[in-house]
């Protein structure tokens, strides 16, 4: 249950990520605290993902020595995404489904892009693929209009989302919020904020 929010403004793609990594199985607790958000800077790109960390840190790399531009990305990312789940390890599988965010800048169409691929129960089955648009937060938290603030916008959304608990009680959101930025020249990151969450805590006590 990671944090993504995704915000797409005229200048940059910009998403924020927490950092925790959790074990449902074993009473929610915190098992790390590490960046879920995987550069491609050669395709103007960032990959994120909701559920098992292991598919995405294995599944972006592949995806960068693959295609030649962030819009050949776009163009495969659906097949590229249902043939790595169906070819991914059975503890990876076992999670249930997956959410692969593609955030980029598009040189060929002059502007920044999102897209998620999907299999998650939540979407009814099968594989979907969707292009965001302006925004987009999982868990959702809505916004009446696009901030002028993404810092301070992203903490507060981020202080909502880690306070979804799931319909087992359990938290996943902590650790730290990161942003990322994807421009036409470059892919900036930063740590915008920290809670005190420490390896081996539980999320369902996360506040």
């Amino acid at each position: 249950m990671s944090a993504i929010q995704i915000f797409l403004t005229e200048e940059a793609a910009v998403v924020l990520t927490d950092g925790a990594l959790y074990d449902n199985d074993n009473g929610n607790v915190i098992t790390a605290i590490t960046t879920k958000t995987l550069p491609l800077p050669h395709l103007s790109c960032v990959i994120a993902s909701r559920g098992h960390s292991g598919f995405a840190e294995d599944l972006a790399p592949r995806l960068g020595r693959t295609f030649r531009s962030f819009e050949e990305l776009v163009g495969n990312l659906a097949l590229s995404v249902e043939i790595a789940w169906e070819n991914a390890p059975e503890e990876v599988r076992a999670y249930g489904g997956i959410e692969l965010y593609a955030i980029g800048w598009s040189h060929e169409r002059g502007r920044a892009e999102a897209y998620v691929v999907t299999n998650a129960p939540a979407y009814g089955g099968g594989w979907h693929a969707a292009e965001i648009k302006d925004y987009a937060s999982a868990p959702p938290v809505p916004l009446a209009a696009m901030p002028d603030d993404l810092v301070a916008a992203g903490i507060a959304i981020a202080e909502d989302q880690r306070a979804y608990r799931d319909e087992d009680g359990n938290g996943g959101v902590g650790g730290f919020l990161q942003m990322t930025q994807v421009t036409p020249q470059a892919i900036h990151t930063a740590i915008v904020h920290r809670w005190p969450d420490m390896i081996g805590d539980c999320l369902r006590d996360a506040a």
